[in-house]
């Protein structure tokens, strides 16, 4: 319902009643395709027509769009297909920033012109599509490393507030750390376990990523751990614990002969 007031409220004007074809049983999402469009809005890379992409990055203190090539080589020299890139990247650029409802700092990374005229190009051509967005926007300049810096007013909360939250794995960093690195940190806290009690057995539940490190190839880490402290130390694989995650109990060494 959050998602729905802000929608209705903010774009009154907008709403128009729309009808489904009487023999179509489809859900109004699914045959408009408002899903998939809010799937691509929601996206990091978004294509654009000539093969070449965006990349869309959002932080607390602004927003970094990088402009990439990609699939498209062109038809004649280097220079041009960069201008047609960078040409078409405004457009999907301008778009985005309406559908996403981006605002504050915006920097923008087009692809090297080295031709003062495509600069000009470039910049005339995002000042132009700006013209139709309702929300304040102002386009600063190029800097010296050929980036555009612009701002534009925060009206609302973007699509991401509305409909994405932090990843409780890696709480919102985007990477999590890497199977060796998490066994290193499970070995630390088997250390500190055993200094804490004098249980000569015990059991570490890990992500089975994990677990498959800690035991190494035919258990010879597991026997150097178990050989360092002079205890038993079981490693139970579980996807039940997260990656970073990890659980320690102690266990009764009798009912593990």
């Amino acid at each position: 319902m959050h998602i729905l007031y802000n929608i209705l409220y903010f774009h009154k004007s907008c709403i128009f009643t729309y009808h489904l074809p009487t023999q179509n049983s489809e859900a109004p999402f699914e045959y408009y395709q408002i899903d998939s469009m809010i799937q691509k809005a929601l996206a990091k890379k978004v294509w654009l027509k000539c093969g070449g992409y965006i990349i869309i990055e959002r932080t607390e203190a602004l927003t970094v769009i990088d402009v990439n090539t990609g699939k498209y080589v062109g038809v004649s020299n280097l220079e041009e297909t960069v201008l047609k890139t960078n040409l078409d990247a405004v457009k999907e650029i301008g778009k985005q920033l309406r559908l996403r409802d981006i605002g504050g700092i915006i920097i923008i990374d087009f692809i090297d012109m080295h031709e003062p005229e495509h600069q000009r190009q470039v910049l005339e051509a995002l000042k132009q599509v700006l013209k139709k967005d309702r929300t304040k926007t102002t386009v600063v300049g190029m800097t010296g490393l050929g980036l555009i810096e612009m701002t534009r007013k925060k009206v609302r909360e973007g699509l991401e507030s509305m409909v994405l939250h932090d990843c409780p794995y890696c709480e919102g960093r985007g990477k999590i750390l890497t199977p060796e690195s998490v066994a290193r940190n499970v070995e630390k806290e088997i250390s500190k376990y055993f200094t804490k009690t004098i249980a000569s057995a015990i059991m570490v539940e890990v992500h089975p990523t994990v677990a498959e490190v800690l035991k190494g190839e035919d258990n010879d880490n597991l026997a150097r751990i178990q050989n360092l402290f002079n205890k038993k130390v079981i490693i139970k694989p579980t996807t039940e614990v997260g990656h970073e995650e990890m659980k320690i109990k102690e266990v009764d060494i009798d009912t593990l002969v």
